[in-house]
């Protein structure tokens, strides 16, 4: 076996349909040469928009509420979104999120369950176990008897322990996903191709692709020639070199003849190729397709700050927004799906960029709406009947404490009040190899029910000997679950 064909086999990027080790995050970070199912080049061309997005995105801190509208505290799955891992603060989640789908079809989430002081992958998911989240990073995906499975190497997990957000809808296969960096692949290529023609022409000394006609008195002259030029010019480090060449004179009218080398350039010069329109062109297409203005990039061409205030806030309403939706509304549906229903739903609020004189009219809005809750309840109405008849904020019911020292219940998820973040999901566990779930069971005799010891398999076949002195039997021992400790 050719020991360098395995050897050069490591360092080689995996196919894209490959289901071996692909995507575990300490797999990956063990192995930096294995190279990600994204394009480096294509996504530093859309980067730009991205991270615009990302950047908005991960402010939105989500909420639980309930069926009628209200804040929910303390829910389980609510706060796994804050201390997801390990590895990912709150926010650094969150972006992962935005960037995850906004470049693929699918983003994976891998729920963990909490048991106790300790949280384990997948599992059975209940709606008050929920311990975290860690992303799957391109698994392969298998169809066996009706479900799917997410495979990383030797470790699978079902669609009862696997989130699925889609990035938006293929009209070719409406359940396979889309992204918007799908959609922008091809004039994020255009893009790329124009920044290696650049790349490509100065390290060539600016100088275009074309060819050296030769005048040689015969083929020696001619290869002699030829190796002097490739000498002086050939490879990046000899650009602008200096080539003497004869230019002989006609020695019946003394003036010169034809020099004995002609350079004859192949394509346009940089300067003559309108570069500015494809690559202005590109831009706009990958703008428009993430909805980005350029000002939002910090590309500064707006006309003046009214304008990119307004554009700032199409930004929000129609881009950021809509993202924060889809992804919120799929984890709770997911979730409820996994669960058989969460009790509650994970949303959240957003900000809109104020401009001058709608912040004007919402300040006489808000006035407006005080004094006609004060003219009613004065005359006898209460306060939630109030708001719901005029179709206010439920905000306007808080009016309604009255208290000196109202108990104030608002829980701040990020506050990691002992241990959170350290008894959250680790990534490095799912690595491909390492065995899950192994649940130690107690072992007790099947006839004086005396414990024997403790196992991680499922079913036990072997026959014990009972070490109660009375009892003694030598019969297959029964499997009881583990008795927790300190109470839980």
């Amino acid at each position: 076996m050719d020991i360098f064909k395995n050897i050069r086999s490591v360092f080689t990027a995996k196919p894209k349909n490959s289901t071996n080790f692909i995507g575990a995050p300490s797999f990956r970070i063990k192995n930096p040469y294995i190279l990600g199912c994204y394009d480096e080049d294509r996504y530093a061309s859309i980067y730009p928009s991205v991270k615009a997005i990302a950047n908005e995105f991960m402010k939105i801190k989500p909420k639980a509420i309930g069926a009628n509208g209200e804040p929910k505290q303390n829910v389980p799955s609510l706060n796994a979104l804050y201390h997801p891992n390990q590895l990912d603060s709150s926010v650094a989640f969150r972006e992962k999120l935005a960037v995850m789908n906004l470049t693929h079809r699918n983003t994976y989430l891998l729920v963990w369950r909490r048991e106790g002081k300790e949280v384990k992958p997948g599992g059975e998911i209940r709606f008050n176990n929920i311990g975290g989240y860690t992303f799957l990073e391109n698994p392969g995906i298998e169809y066996r008897d009706g479900r799917t499975y997410y495979k990383m190497g030797a470790q699978e997990f079902s669609d009862s322990e696997v989130i699925v957000i889609p990035g938006g809808v293929d009209p070719s296969g409406l359940y396979q996903g889309y992204a918007a960096g799908v959609a922008s692949r091809r004039w994020a290529t255009l893009d790329e191709y124009i920044a290696d023609f650049q790349k490509g022409f100065f390290e060539n000394g600016a100088v275009p692709a074309g060819q050296f006609v030769i005048t040689a008195s015969s083929g020696q002259d001619f290869n002699d020639t030829v190796d002097k030029l490739q000498e002086a010019h050939r490879g990046a480090g000899k650009n602008n070199n200096v080539t003497y060449t004869p230019k002989p004179i006609d020695p019946l009218t003394g003036k010169p003849g034809d020099s004995k080398i002609e350079w004859i350039p192949f394509q346009s010069s940089n300067k003559e190729i309108d570069f500015k329109t494809l690559f202005e062109q590109a831009n706009n297409r990958i703008d428009s397709t993430f909805g980005v203005p350029a000002s939002v990039r910090g590309v500064g061409d707006s006309a003046n700050y009214a304008t990119a205030k307004t554009e700032q806030q199409n930004f929000i309403r129609f881009t950021v927004e809509p993202l924060a939706l889809r992804i919120y509304t799929q984890i709770t549906h997911e979730l409820n799906r996994i669960t058989g229903g969460l009790g509650v739903a994970i949303t959240f609020d957003i900000e809109y960029p104020a401009i001058a004189d709608e912040e004007k009219v919402q300040a006489e809005t808000k006035k407006t709406n005080v004094e006609t809750l004060l003219m009613l309840t004065d005359k006898g109405y209460s306060l939630d009947t109030v708001v719901d008849a005029l179709k206010l904020s439920n905000a306007y019911k808080l009016l309604a404490v009255s208290d000196k020292n109202p108990k104030i219940d608002n829980d701040k998820p990020d506050v990691d009040e002992g241990g959170e973040v350290k008894t959250s999901p680790n990534p490095a566990e799912i690595d491909g190899v390492t065995p899950l779930n192994s649940i130690e069971q107690e072992i007790h005799c099947a006839s004086c029910d005396r414990f024997l010891g403790m196992t991680i398999q499922s079913e036990y076949k072997d026959k014990l000997k009972c070490s109660n002195t009375s009892c003694k039997a030598l019969e297959v021992p029964i499997i009881k679950q583990a008795k927790e400790k300190d109470g839980n």
